[in-house]
Protein backbone atom coordinates (compact mmCIF):
# COMPACT_ATOMS: atom_id res chain seq x y z
CA UNK A 1 0.00 0.00 0.00
CA UNK A 2 1.27 3.82 -0.55
CA UNK A 3 0.80 6.33 2.19
CA UNK A 4 -0.71 9.82 1.66
CA UNK A 5 1.28 12.56 3.99
CA UNK A 6 -2.11 12.61 5.71
CA UNK A 7 -1.95 9.36 6.61
CA UNK A 8 1.32 9.75 8.21
CA UNK A 9 0.74 12.84 9.62
CA UNK A 10 -1.87 11.22 11.69
CA UNK A 11 0.43 8.51 13.18
CA UNK A 12 3.06 11.01 13.61
CA UNK A 13 0.47 12.87 15.91
CA UNK A 14 -0.86 9.63 17.66
CA UNK A 15 2.79 8.79 18.78
CA UNK A 16 3.71 12.09 19.68
CA UNK A 17 0.33 12.59 21.84
CA UNK A 18 1.31 9.15 23.09
CA UNK A 19 4.94 10.55 24.32
CA UNK A 20 3.44 13.41 25.61
CA UNK A 21 1.04 11.75 28.08
CA UNK A 22 3.99 9.76 28.86
CA UNK A 23 1.70 6.73 29.33
CA UNK A 24 3.44 2.72 30.13
CA UNK A 25 3.59 1.05 27.69
CA UNK A 26 1.00 -1.43 28.05
CA UNK A 27 -1.78 1.20 27.94
CA UNK A 28 -0.66 2.48 24.99
CA UNK A 29 -1.23 -1.22 23.41
CA UNK A 30 -4.01 -1.56 24.75
CA UNK A 31 -5.37 1.87 23.00
CA UNK A 32 -3.94 0.44 19.73
CA UNK A 33 -5.31 -3.18 20.17
CA UNK A 34 -9.07 -1.30 20.05
CA UNK A 35 -7.78 0.54 17.11
CA UNK A 36 -5.74 -2.18 15.06
CA UNK A 37 -6.63 -5.67 15.83
CA UNK A 38 -2.72 -5.71 16.91
CA UNK A 39 -1.43 -7.09 20.14
CA UNK A 40 1.38 -5.72 21.86
CA UNK A 41 1.84 -2.78 19.17
CA UNK A 42 5.17 -2.07 20.39
CA UNK A 43 7.36 -4.29 22.77
CA UNK A 44 9.64 -1.53 24.60
CA UNK A 45 9.29 2.27 24.81
CA UNK A 46 12.43 2.45 22.72
CA UNK A 47 10.27 0.95 19.19
CA UNK A 48 7.57 4.02 20.17
CA UNK A 49 10.61 6.26 19.34
CA UNK A 50 11.70 4.08 16.62
CA UNK A 51 8.00 3.84 15.26
CA UNK A 52 8.02 7.91 14.86
CA UNK A 53 11.79 8.37 13.43
CA UNK A 54 10.10 5.91 11.23
CA UNK A 55 7.18 7.99 10.49
CA UNK A 56 9.13 10.91 10.21
CA UNK A 57 11.56 9.67 7.20
CA UNK A 58 8.48 9.30 5.54
CA UNK A 59 6.75 12.05 5.96
CA UNK A 60 9.89 14.36 5.69
CA UNK A 61 9.85 12.91 1.82
CA UNK A 62 13.12 11.46 2.27
CA UNK A 63 13.56 8.32 0.00
CA UNK A 64 11.64 5.52 0.74
CA UNK A 65 13.19 2.01 1.09
CA UNK A 66 11.89 0.19 -1.88
CA UNK A 67 15.20 -1.18 -3.25
CA UNK A 68 15.38 -4.98 -2.94
CA UNK A 69 17.71 -6.07 -0.10
CA UNK A 70 19.94 -8.91 -2.16
CA UNK A 71 21.47 -10.13 1.54
CA UNK A 72 18.12 -11.11 2.67
CA UNK A 73 17.43 -12.50 -0.84
CA UNK A 74 13.89 -9.88 -0.96
CA UNK A 75 11.24 -9.34 -3.24
CA UNK A 76 8.38 -8.37 -2.19
CA UNK A 77 5.09 -10.08 -3.55
CA UNK A 78 2.46 -7.77 -5.30
CA UNK A 79 -0.48 -6.79 -3.46
CA UNK A 80 -2.67 -7.88 -6.67
CA UNK A 81 -0.77 -11.36 -7.05
CA UNK A 82 -1.48 -11.72 -3.53
CA UNK A 83 -5.41 -11.23 -3.75
CA UNK A 84 -5.37 -13.55 -6.33
CA UNK A 85 -3.52 -16.39 -4.88
CA UNK A 86 -5.95 -15.73 -1.50
CA UNK A 87 -8.71 -16.06 -3.92
CA UNK A 88 -8.00 -19.17 -6.20
CA UNK A 89 -7.66 -20.40 -2.25
CA UNK A 90 -11.00 -19.33 -1.44
CA UNK A 91 -12.07 -20.94 -4.20
CA UNK A 92 -10.88 -24.27 -3.43
CA UNK A 93 -12.97 -23.93 -0.67
CA UNK A 94 -10.39 -22.89 2.08
CA UNK A 95 -11.83 -20.84 5.14
CA UNK A 96 -8.65 -20.91 7.50
CA UNK A 97 -9.00 -19.51 10.84
CA UNK A 98 -5.87 -18.95 11.92
CA UNK A 99 -3.05 -17.94 9.58
CA UNK A 100 1.20 -17.60 9.89
CA UNK A 101 3.05 -15.27 7.39
CA UNK A 102 7.14 -16.66 8.54
CA UNK A 103 8.14 -14.10 5.93
CA UNK A 104 5.89 -11.36 6.45
CA UNK A 105 7.93 -8.15 4.90
CA UNK A 106 5.74 -5.36 4.15
CA UNK A 107 2.71 -7.76 5.04
CA UNK A 108 0.46 -8.20 1.40
CA UNK A 109 -0.02 -11.68 1.68
CA UNK A 110 -2.05 -10.67 5.01
CA UNK A 111 -3.60 -7.59 4.06
CA UNK A 112 -5.20 -9.95 1.34
CA UNK A 113 -6.45 -12.51 3.42
CA UNK A 114 -7.86 -10.15 5.89
CA UNK A 115 -9.92 -9.37 3.05
CA UNK A 116 -10.89 -12.78 1.70
CA UNK A 117 -11.12 -15.10 4.56
CA UNK A 118 -14.19 -13.66 6.92
CA UNK A 119 -13.39 -16.19 9.44
CA UNK A 120 -9.91 -15.33 9.78
CA UNK A 121 -9.20 -15.50 14.31
CA UNK A 122 -5.82 -15.18 15.07
CA UNK A 123 -2.88 -13.81 12.24
CA UNK A 124 0.55 -14.35 13.21
CA UNK A 125 3.69 -12.94 11.64
CA UNK A 126 7.27 -12.55 11.29
CA UNK A 127 9.68 -10.49 10.01
CA UNK A 128 13.45 -9.66 11.38
CA UNK A 129 13.54 -5.88 9.47
CA UNK A 130 12.20 -3.22 11.59
CA UNK A 131 10.82 -1.34 8.69
CA UNK A 132 8.69 -3.66 7.40
CA UNK A 133 7.34 -4.42 10.78
CA UNK A 134 6.32 -0.86 10.70
CA UNK A 135 5.41 -0.49 7.15
CA UNK A 136 2.81 -4.06 7.75
CA UNK A 137 1.56 -2.02 11.06
CA UNK A 138 0.82 1.15 8.96
CA UNK A 139 -0.89 -1.39 6.35
CA UNK A 140 -2.90 -2.91 9.24
CA UNK A 141 -4.17 0.70 10.61
CA UNK A 142 -5.34 1.62 7.11
CA UNK A 143 -6.83 -1.11 6.21
CA UNK A 144 -8.57 -1.36 9.59
CA UNK A 145 -9.83 1.88 9.27
CA UNK A 146 -11.32 0.91 5.43
CA UNK A 147 -13.00 -2.20 6.88
CA UNK A 148 -13.62 -4.13 9.70
CA UNK A 149 -12.11 -7.69 10.58
CA UNK A 150 -11.84 -9.90 13.13
CA UNK A 151 -8.43 -11.15 13.45
CA UNK A 152 -6.12 -10.26 15.83
CA UNK A 153 -2.52 -10.13 14.71
CA UNK A 154 0.62 -10.76 15.95
CA UNK A 155 4.04 -9.75 15.06
CA UNK A 156 7.12 -11.38 16.53
CA UNK A 157 10.52 -9.40 15.34
CA UNK A 158 12.95 -12.48 14.78
CA UNK A 159 15.51 -14.04 12.96
CA UNK A 160 13.66 -16.80 11.18
CA UNK A 161 17.04 -18.91 11.56
CA UNK A 162 17.24 -18.58 15.55
CA UNK A 163 16.05 -21.14 17.97
CA UNK A 164 13.34 -18.39 18.93
CA UNK A 165 11.81 -19.48 15.51
CA UNK A 166 11.00 -22.35 17.18
CA UNK A 167 9.93 -21.51 19.97
CA UNK A 168 7.22 -19.33 18.62
CA UNK A 169 5.45 -22.96 17.17
CA UNK A 170 4.85 -23.87 21.28
CA UNK A 171 2.19 -20.87 20.98
CA UNK A 172 0.32 -22.71 18.76
CA UNK A 173 -0.15 -26.26 19.96
CA UNK A 174 -3.33 -25.11 21.90
CA UNK A 175 -4.38 -25.06 18.22
CA UNK A 176 -4.19 -28.49 16.98
CA UNK A 177 -7.24 -28.93 16.00
CA UNK A 178 -7.83 -25.73 13.91
CA UNK A 179 -7.40 -24.89 10.59
CA UNK A 180 -4.49 -23.30 9.59
CA UNK A 181 -3.34 -22.03 6.30
CA UNK A 182 0.90 -21.08 6.28
CA UNK A 183 1.70 -18.77 3.34
CA UNK A 184 3.88 -16.48 2.42
CA UNK A 185 7.52 -16.38 -0.23
CA UNK A 186 10.62 -16.98 0.90
CA UNK A 187 13.96 -15.81 0.43
CA UNK A 188 14.68 -16.33 -3.86
CA UNK A 189 19.13 -17.26 -2.67
CA UNK A 190 21.64 -19.78 -1.90
CA UNK A 191 23.44 -20.05 1.02
CA UNK A 192 26.44 -19.90 -1.13
CA UNK A 193 25.24 -16.44 -2.72
CA UNK A 194 24.96 -14.79 1.07
CA UNK A 195 28.00 -15.58 1.86
CA UNK A 196 29.80 -14.10 -0.66
CA UNK A 197 27.79 -10.97 0.11
CA UNK A 198 29.04 -11.88 3.81
CA UNK A 199 25.58 -11.61 5.15
CA UNK A 200 24.90 -12.31 8.63
CA UNK A 201 21.40 -13.18 7.54
CA UNK A 202 22.13 -16.91 7.09
CA UNK A 203 21.27 -20.45 8.97
CA UNK A 204 23.70 -21.63 11.37
CA UNK A 205 26.66 -22.99 9.52
CA UNK A 206 25.88 -26.73 9.15
CA UNK A 207 25.46 -29.60 6.33
CA UNK A 208 22.22 -29.90 6.90
CA UNK A 209 21.79 -32.30 3.91
CA UNK A 210 24.06 -34.63 5.77
CA UNK A 211 26.52 -34.50 2.55
CA UNK A 212 29.58 -36.71 2.59
CA UNK A 213 32.95 -36.02 1.72
CA UNK A 214 33.66 -34.50 -1.08
CA UNK A 215 29.88 -33.68 -1.60
CA UNK A 216 29.94 -31.54 1.45
CA UNK A 217 32.93 -29.01 0.15
CA UNK A 218 31.70 -28.94 -3.61
CA UNK A 219 28.71 -27.11 -4.95
CA UNK A 220 26.52 -29.91 -3.57
CA UNK A 221 26.60 -28.67 -0.26
CA UNK A 222 24.94 -25.16 -1.98
CA UNK A 223 21.07 -25.09 -1.05
CA UNK A 224 18.60 -22.54 -1.59
CA UNK A 225 17.59 -20.25 1.49
CA UNK A 226 13.96 -21.09 1.02
CA UNK A 227 14.39 -25.24 1.09
CA UNK A 228 16.19 -24.77 4.44
CA UNK A 229 13.42 -21.98 5.65
CA UNK A 230 10.39 -24.88 4.12
CA UNK A 231 11.50 -27.99 5.97
CA UNK A 232 12.45 -26.03 9.31
CA UNK A 233 8.93 -24.83 9.20
CA UNK A 234 7.44 -28.19 8.50
CA UNK A 235 9.39 -30.23 10.97
CA UNK A 236 8.13 -26.92 13.90
CA UNK A 237 4.41 -27.82 12.29
CA UNK A 238 5.18 -31.34 12.58
CA UNK A 239 6.59 -31.02 16.36
CA UNK A 240 3.46 -28.69 17.19
CA UNK A 241 0.84 -31.42 15.93
CA UNK A 242 -0.81 -28.91 13.74
CA UNK A 243 -2.57 -29.40 10.44
CA UNK A 244 -3.40 -27.10 7.53
CA UNK A 245 -2.72 -25.51 4.18
CA UNK A 246 0.87 -24.21 2.86
CA UNK A 247 0.66 -21.88 0.25
CA UNK A 248 4.01 -20.38 -0.65
CA UNK A 249 5.85 -18.94 -3.80
CA UNK A 250 9.14 -21.08 -4.57
CA UNK A 251 11.54 -21.73 -7.17
CA UNK A 252 10.78 -24.73 -9.21
CA UNK A 253 13.84 -26.59 -7.90
CA UNK A 254 13.15 -25.99 -4.26
CA UNK A 255 10.18 -27.89 -4.96
CA UNK A 256 11.35 -30.47 -5.97
CA UNK A 257 13.86 -30.59 -3.14
CA UNK A 258 10.84 -30.59 -0.79
CA UNK A 259 9.27 -33.78 -2.13
CA UNK A 260 12.25 -35.35 -2.17
CA UNK A 261 13.21 -34.40 1.29
CA UNK A 262 8.78 -35.25 1.92
CA UNK A 263 9.81 -39.04 0.49
CA UNK A 264 12.89 -39.62 2.52
CA UNK A 265 11.98 -38.13 6.10
CA UNK A 266 8.28 -37.22 6.00
CA UNK A 267 7.24 -33.65 5.95
CA UNK A 268 3.30 -34.86 6.13
CA UNK A 269 2.80 -32.87 2.60
CA UNK A 270 -0.63 -34.19 0.60
CA UNK A 271 -2.33 -33.35 -2.00
CA UNK A 272 0.75 -31.54 -3.76
CA UNK A 273 0.31 -28.88 -6.39
CA UNK A 274 2.69 -27.09 -7.99
CA UNK A 275 0.87 -24.05 -10.10
CA UNK A 276 3.45 -22.21 -12.44
CA UNK A 277 3.55 -18.61 -12.12
CA UNK A 278 5.03 -15.81 -14.65
CA UNK A 279 7.68 -14.74 -12.18
CA UNK A 280 9.52 -12.61 -14.75
CA UNK A 281 6.36 -10.58 -15.16
CA UNK A 282 5.06 -10.30 -11.53
CA UNK A 283 8.76 -10.03 -10.24
CA UNK A 284 10.65 -8.74 -13.19
CA UNK A 285 13.68 -11.43 -12.49
CA UNK A 286 14.56 -14.43 -14.27
CA UNK A 287 13.26 -17.16 -12.29
CA UNK A 288 11.37 -20.14 -12.58
CA UNK A 289 8.57 -21.30 -10.18
CA UNK A 290 5.57 -21.75 -9.16
CA UNK A 291 2.64 -21.52 -6.23
CA UNK A 292 3.19 -25.00 -3.76
CA UNK A 293 0.01 -26.04 -2.50
CA UNK A 294 -0.08 -28.83 -0.23
CA UNK A 295 -1.90 -30.10 2.67
CA UNK A 296 -0.05 -30.79 5.88
CA UNK A 297 0.36 -32.41 9.09
CA UNK A 298 -1.63 -35.58 8.28
CA UNK A 299 0.11 -37.93 5.20
CA UNK A 300 3.06 -37.98 3.22
CA UNK A 301 2.32 -38.21 -0.62
CA UNK A 302 5.59 -38.30 -2.81
CA UNK A 303 3.66 -36.63 -6.26
CA UNK A 304 2.75 -33.44 -7.43
CA UNK A 305 0.14 -32.21 -9.90
CA UNK A 306 2.00 -29.27 -12.35
CA UNK A 307 -0.51 -27.18 -13.97
CA UNK A 308 -0.89 -23.27 -14.74
CA UNK A 309 -1.87 -20.53 -11.88
CA UNK A 310 -3.72 -18.41 -14.95
CA UNK A 311 -5.52 -21.37 -16.22
CA UNK A 312 -9.03 -20.59 -15.75
CA UNK A 313 -10.91 -23.92 -17.12
CA UNK A 314 -12.92 -26.56 -14.95
CA UNK A 315 -10.32 -29.67 -15.37
CA UNK A 316 -7.08 -27.82 -16.54
CA UNK A 317 -4.14 -29.74 -18.21
CA UNK A 318 -1.63 -31.00 -15.66
CA UNK A 319 1.58 -33.32 -15.49
CA UNK A 320 2.51 -35.44 -12.59
CA UNK A 321 6.31 -35.38 -11.13
CA UNK A 322 7.54 -36.87 -8.16
CA UNK A 323 8.58 -40.43 -7.42
CA UNK A 324 7.99 -43.87 -8.82
CA UNK A 325 9.02 -47.06 -7.51
CA UNK A 326 11.66 -45.02 -5.65
CA UNK A 327 12.81 -43.12 -8.53
CA UNK A 328 12.51 -39.48 -8.35
CA UNK A 329 11.08 -37.89 -11.81
CA UNK A 330 9.84 -34.92 -13.38
CA UNK A 331 7.13 -36.18 -15.91
CA UNK A 332 5.20 -39.70 -14.70
CA UNK A 333 3.31 -40.52 -17.82
CA UNK A 334 6.30 -40.03 -20.16
CA UNK A 335 8.49 -41.81 -17.57
CA UNK A 336 6.36 -44.98 -17.53
CA UNK A 337 6.76 -45.37 -21.35
CA UNK A 338 10.57 -45.01 -21.02
CA UNK A 339 11.48 -46.71 -17.61
CA UNK A 340 13.06 -49.66 -19.35
CA UNK A 341 16.03 -47.43 -19.99
CA UNK A 342 16.13 -46.95 -15.80
CA UNK A 343 19.25 -48.49 -14.31
CA UNK A 344 23.22 -47.58 -14.31
CA UNK A 345 25.29 -46.79 -17.02
CA UNK A 346 27.14 -48.63 -18.03
CA UNK A 347 30.24 -46.36 -17.94
CA UNK A 348 30.86 -43.76 -15.67
CA UNK A 349 29.74 -40.38 -16.23
CA UNK A 350 32.63 -37.96 -15.62
CA UNK A 351 32.94 -33.99 -14.65
CA UNK A 352 35.38 -31.75 -16.25
CA UNK A 353 38.39 -29.77 -15.22
CA UNK A 354 37.03 -27.83 -11.88
CA UNK A 355 39.89 -25.08 -11.12
CA UNK A 356 37.56 -21.61 -10.28
CA UNK A 357 40.65 -19.03 -12.07
CA UNK A 358 39.75 -18.87 -15.93
CA UNK A 359 41.60 -15.32 -16.45
CA UNK A 360 44.56 -17.48 -15.23
CA UNK A 361 44.00 -20.68 -16.15
CA UNK A 362 42.06 -20.49 -19.95
CA UNK A 363 44.06 -19.42 -22.72
CA UNK A 364 43.57 -18.45 -26.27
CA UNK A 365 45.48 -17.43 -29.32
CA UNK A 366 44.76 -13.94 -31.10
CA UNK A 367 44.95 -13.44 -34.59
CA UNK A 368 48.45 -12.72 -34.62
CA UNK A 369 48.72 -16.46 -32.79
CA UNK A 370 50.30 -14.40 -29.63
CA UNK A 371 49.07 -16.50 -26.40
CA UNK A 372 47.15 -14.45 -24.01
CA UNK A 373 45.23 -15.41 -20.97
CA UNK A 374 41.70 -13.87 -19.89
CA UNK A 375 42.90 -10.36 -18.85
CA UNK A 376 44.17 -9.96 -21.94
CA UNK A 377 47.99 -10.37 -20.97
CA UNK A 378 51.05 -12.04 -23.30
CA UNK A 379 51.62 -15.76 -21.45
CA UNK A 380 54.92 -17.49 -22.56
CA UNK A 381 54.61 -21.10 -21.12
CA UNK A 382 55.68 -24.80 -21.71
CA UNK A 383 53.23 -26.14 -24.51
CA UNK A 384 53.31 -29.74 -23.00
CA UNK A 385 51.22 -28.06 -20.16
CA UNK A 386 48.87 -26.65 -22.48
CA UNK A 387 45.69 -28.70 -23.49
CA UNK A 388 42.28 -28.24 -25.69
CA UNK A 389 39.84 -26.85 -23.93
CA UNK A 390 35.95 -26.97 -24.79
CA UNK A 391 33.74 -25.02 -22.26
CA UNK A 392 29.56 -25.77 -22.21
CA UNK A 393 28.22 -23.47 -24.71
CA UNK A 394 31.15 -25.80 -27.32
CA UNK A 395 29.47 -29.12 -26.65
CA UNK A 396 25.84 -28.03 -28.50
CA UNK A 397 27.28 -29.84 -31.86
CA UNK A 398 27.00 -33.25 -32.52
CA UNK A 399 30.96 -33.41 -33.54
CA UNK A 400 33.43 -31.01 -31.44
CA UNK A 401 34.90 -28.31 -33.73
CA UNK A 402 38.70 -26.62 -33.50
CA UNK A 403 39.07 -25.25 -29.85
CA UNK A 404 39.05 -22.17 -28.92
CA UNK A 405 41.00 -22.33 -25.69
CA UNK A 406 43.66 -24.15 -24.23
CA UNK A 407 43.68 -24.95 -20.69
CA UNK A 408 47.13 -25.06 -18.25
CA UNK A 409 47.08 -28.38 -16.83
CA UNK A 410 48.95 -28.78 -13.37
CA UNK A 411 48.51 -31.89 -12.30
CA UNK A 412 47.51 -35.63 -13.56
CA UNK A 413 46.19 -36.82 -10.91
CA UNK A 414 44.33 -35.47 -7.76
CA UNK A 415 46.44 -34.57 -4.73
CA UNK A 416 49.99 -35.05 -6.75
CA UNK A 417 52.59 -32.48 -5.63
CA UNK A 418 53.13 -29.14 -8.57
CA UNK A 419 56.35 -28.58 -7.11
CA UNK A 420 57.91 -30.44 -9.62
CA UNK A 421 56.63 -28.10 -11.96
CA UNK A 422 59.62 -25.69 -11.00
CA UNK A 423 62.10 -27.87 -12.37
CA UNK A 424 59.98 -29.64 -15.36
CA UNK A 425 57.90 -26.20 -16.58
CA UNK A 426 59.93 -23.13 -15.13
CA UNK A 427 58.29 -20.18 -17.22
CA UNK A 428 55.02 -22.33 -16.18
CA UNK A 429 56.14 -22.48 -12.27
CA UNK A 430 57.10 -18.88 -12.61
CA UNK A 431 53.43 -17.91 -14.29
CA UNK A 432 51.08 -19.61 -12.00
CA UNK A 433 53.37 -17.69 -9.00
CA UNK A 434 52.86 -14.88 -10.38
CA UNK A 435 49.24 -15.18 -9.84
CA UNK A 436 49.33 -17.01 -6.52
CA UNK A 437 47.38 -14.21 -4.72
CA UNK A 438 44.76 -15.54 -7.08
CA UNK A 439 45.03 -18.99 -6.35
CA UNK A 440 45.28 -18.47 -2.32
CA UNK A 441 41.95 -16.22 -2.35
CA UNK A 442 39.90 -19.20 -4.45
CA UNK A 443 37.26 -20.04 -1.59
CA UNK A 444 36.10 -23.17 -2.12
CA UNK A 445 37.37 -25.78 0.29
CA UNK A 446 38.25 -28.31 -1.94
CA UNK A 447 41.92 -26.26 -2.16
CA UNK A 448 42.75 -26.74 1.53
CA UNK A 449 45.34 -28.17 2.36
CA UNK A 450 46.22 -29.10 -1.47
CA UNK A 451 49.23 -28.33 -3.07
CA UNK A 452 50.01 -25.28 -4.88
CA UNK A 453 47.83 -24.36 -7.93
CA UNK A 454 46.43 -27.86 -7.27
CA UNK A 455 42.91 -28.56 -9.90
CA UNK A 456 39.61 -30.51 -9.48
CA UNK A 457 37.99 -33.19 -11.59
CA UNK A 458 41.28 -34.46 -12.67
CA UNK A 459 42.07 -38.28 -13.26
CA UNK A 460 43.71 -40.86 -15.72
CA UNK A 461 39.95 -40.75 -17.13
CA UNK A 462 40.65 -37.09 -18.22
CA UNK A 463 43.51 -37.94 -20.97
CA UNK A 464 41.83 -40.49 -22.75
CA UNK A 465 41.64 -39.42 -26.75
CA UNK A 466 37.85 -39.88 -27.43
CA UNK A 467 35.20 -38.44 -25.61
CA UNK A 468 31.46 -37.66 -25.20
CA UNK A 469 30.50 -34.77 -23.81
CA UNK A 470 27.20 -33.43 -22.68
CA UNK A 471 26.82 -29.50 -20.90
CA UNK A 472 24.99 -30.10 -17.64
CA UNK A 473 23.79 -26.50 -18.24
CA UNK A 474 21.70 -26.40 -21.30
CA UNK A 475 18.00 -27.16 -21.94
CA UNK A 476 18.46 -28.88 -24.91
CA UNK A 477 20.28 -32.14 -24.37
CA UNK A 478 22.88 -32.82 -26.91
CA UNK A 479 25.65 -35.53 -27.09
CA UNK A 480 28.85 -34.70 -28.45
CA UNK A 481 31.67 -36.50 -30.14
CA UNK A 482 34.77 -35.23 -29.21
CA UNK A 483 38.25 -36.79 -30.80
CA UNK A 484 41.53 -35.38 -30.04
CA UNK A 485 42.93 -31.91 -31.05
CA UNK A 486 46.89 -31.48 -32.18
CA UNK A 487 47.29 -34.80 -31.18
CA UNK A 488 46.14 -34.19 -27.56
CA UNK A 489 43.12 -35.22 -25.84
CA UNK A 490 40.39 -32.49 -25.28
CA UNK A 491 39.23 -30.80 -21.89
CA UNK A 492 36.49 -30.36 -20.74
CA UNK A 493 35.33 -27.76 -18.29
CA UNK A 494 33.34 -28.39 -15.04
CA UNK A 495 30.12 -27.73 -15.80
CA UNK A 496 30.45 -30.50 -18.74
CA UNK A 497 29.94 -34.25 -18.29
CA UNK A 498 31.26 -37.12 -20.41
CA UNK A 499 32.32 -40.73 -21.08
CA UNK A 500 35.64 -41.36 -21.96
CA UNK A 501 37.00 -43.68 -24.95
CA UNK A 502 40.32 -45.57 -26.07
CA UNK A 503 39.17 -46.84 -29.25
CA UNK A 504 37.02 -44.16 -31.76
CA UNK A 505 34.86 -47.06 -32.96
CA UNK A 506 33.53 -47.70 -29.28
CA UNK A 507 33.28 -43.86 -28.82
CA UNK A 508 31.24 -43.71 -32.11
CA UNK A 509 28.84 -46.67 -31.60
CA UNK A 510 27.89 -45.22 -28.40
CA UNK A 511 27.41 -41.89 -29.61
CA UNK A 512 24.83 -43.19 -32.46
CA UNK A 513 22.84 -44.88 -29.62
CA UNK A 514 23.28 -41.44 -27.34
CA UNK A 515 21.31 -39.90 -30.31
CA UNK A 516 18.33 -42.18 -30.70
CA UNK A 517 14.94 -41.01 -29.29
CA UNK A 518 14.18 -43.13 -26.70
CA UNK A 519 17.39 -41.69 -24.89
CA UNK A 520 16.35 -38.37 -25.25
CA UNK A 521 12.80 -38.99 -24.02
CA UNK A 522 14.18 -40.92 -20.69
CA UNK A 523 16.52 -38.07 -19.86
CA UNK A 524 13.85 -35.63 -20.33
CA UNK A 525 11.35 -37.32 -18.02
CA UNK A 526 13.90 -37.07 -15.65
CA UNK A 527 15.02 -33.67 -14.94
CA UNK A 528 13.37 -30.14 -14.30
CA UNK A 529 14.91 -28.29 -17.95
CA UNK A 530 14.26 -24.62 -16.27
CA UNK A 531 16.64 -25.74 -13.50
CA UNK A 532 20.33 -24.41 -13.44
CA UNK A 533 21.97 -27.60 -14.01
CA UNK A 534 19.41 -29.66 -15.31
CA UNK A 535 21.85 -32.69 -16.06
CA UNK A 536 23.79 -33.95 -13.49
CA UNK A 537 25.71 -36.62 -13.09
CA UNK A 538 23.33 -38.49 -10.68
CA UNK A 539 20.95 -37.94 -13.70
CA UNK A 540 22.91 -39.40 -16.75
CA UNK A 541 24.65 -42.58 -14.53
CA UNK A 542 20.56 -43.54 -14.40
CA UNK A 543 20.82 -44.17 -18.39
CA UNK A 544 21.08 -48.06 -19.01
CA UNK A 545 22.28 -47.47 -22.82
CA UNK A 546 23.06 -50.95 -22.62
CA UNK A 547 19.60 -51.78 -22.57
CA UNK A 548 18.90 -50.02 -25.55
CA UNK A 549 21.62 -51.39 -27.25
CA UNK A 550 21.12 -54.95 -26.65
CA UNK A 551 17.75 -54.69 -28.29
CA UNK A 552 19.03 -52.86 -31.31
CA UNK A 553 19.52 -54.76 -34.06
CA UNK A 554 22.45 -53.43 -36.80
CA UNK A 555 19.95 -53.28 -39.50
CA UNK A 556 17.83 -50.48 -36.90
CA UNK A 557 21.03 -49.25 -35.92
CA UNK A 558 22.74 -48.53 -39.51
CA UNK A 559 19.22 -46.73 -40.65
CA UNK A 560 19.36 -44.88 -37.91
CA UNK A 561 22.97 -43.50 -38.82
CA UNK A 562 22.19 -42.92 -42.67
CA UNK A 563 19.27 -41.13 -41.93
CA UNK A 564 20.02 -38.96 -39.05
CA UNK A 565 24.10 -38.90 -38.21
CA UNK A 566 25.76 -39.92 -41.46
CA UNK A 567 26.17 -35.95 -42.66
CA UNK A 568 28.04 -35.40 -39.00
CA UNK A 569 30.39 -38.03 -39.31
CA UNK A 570 31.00 -40.77 -42.08
CA UNK A 571 32.56 -43.84 -40.44
CA UNK A 572 32.86 -47.29 -42.65
CA UNK A 573 31.49 -49.94 -39.87
CA UNK A 574 30.36 -53.49 -40.48
CA UNK A 575 27.85 -56.11 -38.74
CA UNK A 576 31.12 -57.70 -37.55
CA UNK A 577 32.39 -54.16 -35.54
CA UNK A 578 28.97 -53.67 -34.40
CA UNK A 579 28.66 -57.38 -32.89
CA UNK A 580 32.14 -56.48 -31.37
CA UNK A 581 30.87 -53.48 -29.87
CA UNK A 582 27.76 -55.03 -28.63
CA UNK A 583 29.80 -58.42 -27.23
CA UNK A 584 32.48 -56.13 -25.35
CA UNK A 585 30.08 -53.73 -23.93
CA UNK A 586 28.14 -56.96 -22.35
CA UNK A 587 31.57 -58.29 -21.19
CA UNK A 588 32.67 -54.57 -19.21
CA UNK A 589 28.53 -55.02 -17.46
CA UNK A 590 28.74 -57.87 -16.22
Amino acid sequence: MSFSVDFLNENLNMVNKFLKMNKPIEEINEDLKKETNINHFFRSKVELYEFRDYLLGLTNKKKKEITLNQDLGDFQTPLDFTYKICQYLQNQNLNPEFLLEPTCGEGNFVISALKIFPDLKKVFCIDLQPKYEWEFKLNIIKLRSEREFQAEINFYRLNIFSSEFSNIFKKFEKYTKKEFLVIGNPPWITNTELSKLNSSNLPEKSNFKGLKGLNALTGKSNFDIAEYIMINLLQNLIKSRLSGKIAFLLKDTVIKKLLIENHRNSLKLSKNHALEANFQKIFHIHANGSLFIANFGESSENTCKKLSFHEKTKNPHYEMFGWVNNKFVSNIENYTKYKWLEGKSPKIWRQGVKHDLSKVMVLYYDQKGILLNGNGEKVDIESKFLYPFLKSSDLQVKIAQKSRFELIITQHKLGQDTKLLEEKAPNLWGYLNQNLDKFNARKSKIYNNKPLFSIFGIGDYTFKPYKIGVSGFYKKLNFCLIKPQDDKPVILDDTSYFLFFEKLMDAFFTWIFLNFPDIKEFLSSLVFVNAKRPYTKEVLMRLNYAKLIEKCTFSNFKSFYHENLEGELKMQFNEGDFNTFKSELKKSDN
